[in-house]
């Protein structure tokens, strides 16, 4: 004799919580983190305790849903056709292009990778000299970045940051950044000025406005703004070069001058003392 309706059992899944973000339902495969922290967590780190720690605290922040952006360390050989294109006072810039690319977005279909990405991407490897035992203070760029990401809203003006490489053979540690194809703010205006209309112009300057305001409204200060740490691609500007930017709240006895000389104010080379940054005039 079968069952009625009313008297079958009705076996349904069991939704478990991902152990890793405790938020999302974990997958069907190992039962105990979901797809996205699966994709996330299995990715590559780089041995270094310093550079882990970052990348881990990205991570988790990612996964619990309190922040948007991702470290990743990227194994060097994930890196072609290579070009050293400038030297800063502290590093040195390379062109290169990423084979699998950064990633673009989560995917939730059954037998596919995780993780989408935007492959054959064109970057820089800005390569931080004598940074085989690296400190968290030459990470700075990348802790006032992640610093600036902490408010709620933020703005298409900031350059983005997408992880650290290591170069093989010196053993440098290496940021990656979007290689901005238009150039920095002194070749974009060379080669366009005369060719985009002022609208154009006027959104690109609101771009760097919008991302002065984001600087600002998390207690940042750049300390090294000016044309070459400005950079275009199609569709926006975006300030860079966050490396010797500080708090605006932490106290400050180092009385160098840091940064280029026809961008600082006059009275850094005036006064014999510490000059408020208030004062510093740099655009």
């Amino acid at each position: 004799m079968s069952l009625s309706r009313s008297a079958r059992t009705v076996v349904s899944k069991i939704e478990i919580k991902c152990i890793k973000c405790k938020i999302r339902i974990t997958t069907d495969e190992n039962h105990e983190t979901c797809q996205v922290c699966y994709g996330i967590f299995k990715t590559n780190l780089s041995g270094n305790k310093v550079i882990d720690g970052i990348i881990r605290n990205t991570q988790v922040n990612f996964v619990t849903g309190s922040k948007d952006w991702i470290l990743e360390f990227i194994p060097y050989d994930q890196f072609k056709d290579i070009e050293f294109i400038a030297e800063g006072g502290f590093s040195k810039i390379y062109k290169a292009i990423w084979v699998d690319g950064p990633i673009d977005y989560f995917s939730f279909k059954p037998d596919t990778d995780n993780i989408v990405r935007k492959n054959n991407f064109s970057v820089v490897l800005k390569r931080l000299d004598n940074s085989k035992n690296i400190t968290s203070e030459e990470l700075n760029e990348l802790k006032v970045y992640y610093q600036i990401l902490s408010n709620d809203m933020i703005s298409n003006g900031i350059g983005e940051y997408f992880g650290i490489t290591q170069e093989p053979n010196t053993k440098d540690m290496m940021i990656i950044m979007p290689y901005y194809e238009l150039g920095d703010l002194m070749r974009y205006l060379s080669n366009n000025f005369y060719n985009i209309s002022w609208r154009i112009k006027l959104d690109r300057l609101s771009s760097i406005i919008l991302g002065l305001v984001d600087i600002h409204r998390a207690k940042i200060i750049h300390r090294d703004l000016h044309s070459g740490n400005i950079f275009f691609d199609k569709d926006y500007a975006y300030i860079g070069d966050l490396g010797i930017s500080r708090s605006a709240t932490e106290s400050n006895n180092d009385n160098e001058r840091y940064g280029i000389i026809p961008y600082m104010a006059p009275g850094s080379f005036i006064f014999a003392g510490p000059i408020s940054d208030d004062s510093v005039i740099s655009v």
